[in-house]
């Protein structure tokens, strides 16, 4: 089973998903988002570093700030994004249908697009975000490096590293929800 790296409770709070959105959809798109956004970047070990840290609720410190200040960030959008595809659709014994209500309105699919568009920018400034900081601080995150024949390696980036660092932001970790 995957640990998810942020309650789902915590991304209804930092994203613009409304609570009433179903638990089950927001959980299975989190770990999608997980799986093949966050994984690649951060390669086998350090993902699995991270995902045991928090399911055990032993996450050291800068393996918190990394996963509060640069993961949660990028996973807050990819998760969005692969929500918005999947909402306004449910796949049924018959067809596959597009939900409406009374209450409001779906949105027609050139809105959709623009609002995709606008997340997988942020999304794309996240994951450079992300690997800038790996970059510079791979001796505090030597798993980010590490890559067996049977792990994912980490993605490359050989772009400048240029970032911005604002102080240590603690997060005491816990057992995920799941």
């Amino acid at each position: 089973m995957t640990v998810l790296l942020m309650s789902i409770s915590t991304f209804k709070e930092r994203s613009f998903v409304d609570t009433n959105v179903d638990d089950k959809v927001v959980k299975l798109s989190m770990e999608l988002a997980q799986d093949h956004i966050i994984a690649p970047i951060t390669g086998t070990k350090l993902y699995d570093k991270i995902s045991e840290g928090v399911n055990e609720g032993s996450l050291a410190i800068s393996y918190q700030n990394l996963l509060v200040k640069y993961i949660w960030p990028l996973l807050i959008q990819g998760t969005e994004i692969i929500a918005k595809k999947h909402l306004l659709y449910r796949v049924t014994n018959d067809s596959i249908v597009k939900s409406s209500n009374s209450n409001s309105t779906a949105i027609d699919i050139s809105e959709l697009r623009s609002l995709l568009r606008d997340n997988e920018q942020y999304l794309n400034g996240y994951e450079d975000r992300l690997k800038l900081y790996l970059s510079a601080n791979s001796a505090s995150f030597p798993e980010y490096y590490q890559a067996d024949s049977d792990d994912i390696p980490s993605e490359n980036y050989n772009g400048p590293i240029n970032f911005y660092y604002d102080g240590p932001e603690i997060y005491t970790t816990g057992p995920s929800s799941r």
